[in-house]
């Protein structure tokens, strides 16, 4: 894992001169972001395609909700990108936590270094003095031991016969385990493969290495070649060069076809609502687990920061070898045949005292990177 667009360096600077003081002022104060009233209000809560083949029939998929939820979570959002953006020394991790809609109080998690914590919930509540739709919980967290090594056996195809290969096979590089993600389209339609960046090692060089598919343990064939690396969210793409086409799907039971992808709100949406996700990958298989954090920051490990990451299920859900799987839950309009996508799986908390794994939201890969699933 590497991290996003902050430093180490500028986690861990000493707040001197003030800069504590003066990076919380600039984030007051929040009313005028508010929206007033608490009337039911209607969100995008994914883009879907109503032919999963043809990128040209994508569009909006709207719903009502309560209107005190949706103040209390887009405050939340706001906040928690003001908290971040003021660059708080000892910041580790933090996501949003949604409430529920009979419980619409929404909450911000926060990791932070052991000596930074007394610095960092002093500013927490000068932040949310007078917020009453917000709270926040500050945890100790020290990522520095060992990570405990993969276990299970690698969950091959059982048949690479077909041209296209989906979602959730394993996949890799030079002798590193991933697994495939369904295919990444870019702003002008163009079908990707794709999978984790972390892969290929250091560095956002995009030189065109090969990815790989695995038909077994023995045997491996050429995907394709990647050509662009995203570091900042932990994604590549790779152009097909071999038998094999990117196919917008997963190798999943049940619903596999993609046919879009949750946005920020519908996250929120379904953590409210308590509706878990899916994924496929080439260690650990099948699994599935609860939202747990939306909006978040993961600065764990690596020389960046990620923004835009999802927070969900548990260690057990991920391991080594599935990074580049996706999470997912079925479409609720074609449930029996299609699913949205979250985002993608890139690493799993291994310290004592947290449970969830991470990756960039789907959302967020749009919005930087301009690709969608």
């Amino acid at each position: 894992m590497s991290k996003d667009t902050t430093t180490r360096r500028q986690l861990l600077r000493a707040g001197a001169n003030g800069a504590v003081a003066t990076g919380i002022a600039a984030l007051s104060p929040i009313d005028d972001v508010l929206a007033a009233g608490d009337e039911a209000t209607t969100i995008t809560y994914a883009y879907a395609r109503d032919d999963p083949a043809d990128l040209a029939t994508l569009r909006p998929r709207t719903k009502t909700v309560p209107g005190d939820w949706h103040r209390a979570v887009s405050g939340a959002f706001d906040v928690h990108d003001r908290l971040v953006d003021a660059d708080i020394p000892g910041l580790l991790g933090s996501a949003v936590v949604p409430g529920s809609y009979d419980a619409p109080m929404a909450s911000i998690a926060v990791d932070v270094l052991p000596d930074a914590e007394s610095v960092l919930t002093g500013s927490l509540a000068e932040l949310l003095d007078g917020v009453d739709f917000l709270s926040a919980a500050v945890s100790k967290v020290d990522p520095s031991g060992e990570r405990r090594d993969a276990d299970g056996a690698i969950e091959y195809a059982p048949s690479l016969t077909e041209p296209d290969a989906p979602g959730g096979i394993p996949c890799g590089h030079d002798g590193a385990l991933g697994t495939l993600a369904p295919a990444l389209f870019d702003a002008d339609g163009r079908s990707y493969f794709a999978t984790s960046n972390h892969l290929f090692g250091a560095g956002d060089d995009s030189v065109e290495e090969s990815l790989v598919v695995f038909d077994d343990e023995q045997s491996e064939r050429t995907l394709g070649r990647v050509q662009r690396r995203y570091p900042r969210q932990d994604f590549v793409l790779a152009w097909p060069t071999g038998d094999f086409n990117p196919t917008n799907g997963v190798a999943a039971p049940g619903p596999s076809t993609v046919a879009g992808q949750f946005t920020r709100i519908g996250l929120a949406d379904l953590a409210a609502r308590g509706e878990p996700l899916w994924k496929v990958g080439a260690r650990t298989g099948v699994t599935t687990g609860p939202i747990r954090g939306i909006d978040g920051v993961t600065c764990y490990a690596g020389g960046r920061c990620r923004r835009g990451q999802l927070r969900w299920g548990g260690e057990a859900t991920f391991d080594d070898g599935d990074s580049g799987s996706v999470n997912f839950r079925p479409d609720p309009e074609r449930p029996d045949e299609c699913v949205l996508v979250g985002g993608l799986n890139n690493a799993r908390t291994w310290w004592p005292g947290q449970n969830f794994t991470w990756g960039t939201a789907a959302y967020q890969m749009t919005a930087v990177n301009g690709v969608r699933f």
